[in-house]
C-alpha cells in the first residue's frame, strides 16, 4: 500500500485548511454532532420469534439518501438479546436480488443450526432454524459469509450484535439497552460525491476514509451520570482500530468475543481487530463529557500527510459521551469479577497440536486456498486442541463453531486473569490457542476458520472444520 506523494503546492494548501480546522473551536465542532442512532432490540424472551428480512434499504451517510442493505427495512441489523437457558427461534429470510449466506459468530450450537456457507440462501429463500442457547454470557456478530462475496455483502450493511444473557448472572453491571448499554458497530467507508458506499479492494484488503458508527459519523451520546457499558463491534472488512479516550483516561475492560474476563481489568487503550467484540466500563461519576477516538494521536504534519491517502481515517471520533446530571461524590470504584472458565484452558489435555500458516499476499493457508469439497480439519467433540498459528504480515484469524483463548503471543504467555473464551484474535507475527471443540458439526454442515479479514476470506482465506 504506498501513500501518494504530496507536491509543495499541496502541502501548504492542505496545511492551511487543517490549522484552519484546528483553530474551530471545540463548542463549534461539537453542535454540528448528531445523536447515536442506537439499533432497535430484538429479544427470544418467553419464546418471542426473531424475525431478520434481509432487503435493501435506505440511509442518510453523507449528504443524500442513498440505497443500501440491511435488516428489517433499516441499515445495519437490530441488536438480538438472546436469553440463556432459551430457546432461540430465528427466522432469515432473502429479500435481495442475489444469493447469501449469513454467520451468527460466536453462537454455540451444533453445525446443522450454525448456518454459515451450508446454509446458503437464495432469493426469496427462508430458514427459520430453532437454537438452544446455553453457552455463557458474550456478545455474538452476525454478519453476511457469502462466498466470495462477503466482505461486499457486509460492506453494503449485512452486520448486526447479538448479544446472550444469563438471567442468573448475579453481577451488578449496567444493562439498560440505549441507556447505560451501549452498542458500538464500527465501520470504515469510502463514498462517493453522492454519498453512496464504494467498495474496491486492494492486494486483498479493504480501507475506508470514513469512520461510521452505528451507520452515522461523529455521533454524541447523552448519558447519565455514573457508569457505562460500551459493547464495541469491528464490523469493518479490514480495519483493525487501536480505541483509546481524548483525555486519557482509564476504563475497564469486561469481557471479549463470547465471555467474560475473571475480573474487570483497568486499561487506557483497547486494540479491535475485524470480527472482534469487546466490553468496557467507563466511569463517568466526575460529569463532563469523554470522547472515545479510533487511531493514535497525529501531530499537524501527520495529519496533513493523511489527507492524502484514501486508507487513512480523515474523522476518528467513535462517539463523544455527554454526561447530564451532577457529579458524584460518593463514588467507590468496585472490583468487578465473573463466573468463567476460560483459564481452566491453560490445563486441559492437549488432543493434538496443528500448525497454521497465513500468507497474506497469497490469501492461503499452508499454501492452499479454500476449496468446498475438500475437508480441512476433523476434530473430536470436548477436546482442546493447540493451534499455533503464522502470518506472514499482520492480521486477524477466527473460528467459526469452536472458541479458543490465546495462550501466547509470540513467545510470551498470557495471564490467567487477561483470558476469555474468544472466536477471533489479531497476529502480529504467531500467536499459540488452545481451542475447544464442545458443538457437533459434520461433512454436509462444517464449521469453518481462517482469517477475519473479510476480503481475504473471499479470496480463499480460510477452511472447513468438522466436529465428530
Amino acid at each position: 500500500m504506498k501513500t501518494p506523494r504530496i507536491s509543495r503546492r499541496q502541502f501548504f494548501k492542505l496545511a492551511g485548511a487543517t490549522s484552519a480546522l484546528s483553530l474551530i473551536p471545540e463548542s463549534v465542532l461539537a453542535a454540528t454532532r448528531k445523536p447515536l442512532i442506537i439499533p432497535p432490540l430484538l429479544s427470544n424472551e418467553r419464546g418471542r420469534p426473531v424475525f431478520l428480512t434481509i432487503s435493501t434499504a435506505q440511509a442518510t451517510l453523507s449528504n443524500s439518501i442513498i440505497n443500501v442493505w440491511g435488516f428489517n427495512g433499516r441499515y445495519l441489523g437490530p441488536t438480538i438479546k438472546l436469553q440463556r437457558g432459551e430457546f432461540a427461534k430465528f427466522s432469515w429470510q432473502n429479500q435481495l436480488s442475489q444469493s447469501l449466506a449469513i454467520s451468527l459468530q460466536g453462537l454455540q450450537t451444533e453445525g446443522e443450526l450454525y448456518g454459515d456457507l451450508s446454509r446458503t440462501l437464495k432469493p426469496q429463500q427462508s430458514w427459520a432454524p430453532i437454537v438452544p442457547i446455553s453457552q455463557p454470557p458474550g456478545c455474538l456478530y452476525y454478519h453476511a459469509c457469502t462466498w466470495k462475496n462477503s466482505a461486499y455483502q457486509t460492506y453494503r450493511g449485512l452486520a448486526g450484535l447479538c448479544i446472550v444473557e444469563d438471567p442468573k448472572l448475579n453481577v451488578d453491571l449496567p444493562n439498560q439497552y440505549g441507556v447505560t448499554d451501549i452498542p458500538l458497530i464500527l465501520q470504515d467507508m469510502q463514498l462517493s460525491e453522492k454519498g453512496e458506499q464504494i467498495y474496491q479492494t486492494d492486494d486483498y484488503h479493504f480501507f475506508g476514509n470514513r469512520l461510521f458508527v452505528n451507520g452515522q459519523e461523529n455521533s454524541f451520546f447523552n448519558a447519565l451520570t455514573g457508569m457505562i457499558r460500551l459493547r464495541l463491534v469491528n464490523a469493518s472488512v479490514s480495519r483493525a482500530y487501536h480505541l483509546h479516550f481524548e483525555d486519557d483516561r482509564s476504563f475497564q475492560l469486561i469481557a471479549r468475543d463470547q465471555g467474560f474476563l475473571p475480573q474487570a481489568v483497568t486499561v487506557k487503550s483497547l486494540h479491535l481487530a475485524p470480527s472482534a467484540r469487546a466490553e468496557i466500563l467507563v466511569d463517568l461519576s466526575q460529569g463532563g463529557n469523554a470522547k472515545l477516538l479510533a487511531g493514535e494521536k497525529q501531530d499537524l504534519f501527520n495529519r496533513i500527510k493523511d489527507l492524502f491517502d484514501p486508507h487513512i481515517l480523515t474523522n476518528h471520533l467513535v462517539v463523544e459521551l455527554r454526561t447530564m446530571g451532577l457529579a458524584s461524590a460518593f463514588n467507590s470504584p468496585k472490583h468487578y469479577q465473573f463466573p468463567t472458565d476460560a483459564p481452566t484452558a491453560l490445563n486441559s489435555a492437549i488432543q493434538q497440536t496443528r500448525h497454521i500458516l497465513i500468507d497474506t499476499e497469497k490469501a492461503t493457508m499452508n499454501g492452499e486456498t479454500f476449496d468446498p469439497r475438500r475437508l480441512d480439519i476433523r476434530a473430536r467433540k470436548g477436546t482442546t486442541e493447540r493451534w499455533i498459528i503464522q502470518t506472514t504480515n499482520p492480521t486477524t484469524f477466527c473460528v467459526r463453531g469452536a472458541k479458543f483463548v490465546v495462550s501466547k503471543v509470540g513467545k510470551q504467555p498470557q495471564s490467567p486473569e487477561t483470558l476469555s473464551w474468544c472466536d477471533s484474535v489479531y497476529i502480529p507475527n504467531t500467536v499459540e490457542l488452545l481451542v475447544r471443540f464442545d458443538e457437533h458439526s459434520s461433512n454436509q454442515f462444517p464449521f469453518f476458520y481462517g482469517a477475519a479479514d473479510l476480503a481475504l476470506v473471499d479470496a480463499g482465506c480460510m477452511g472447513s472444520l468438522v466436529v465428530e
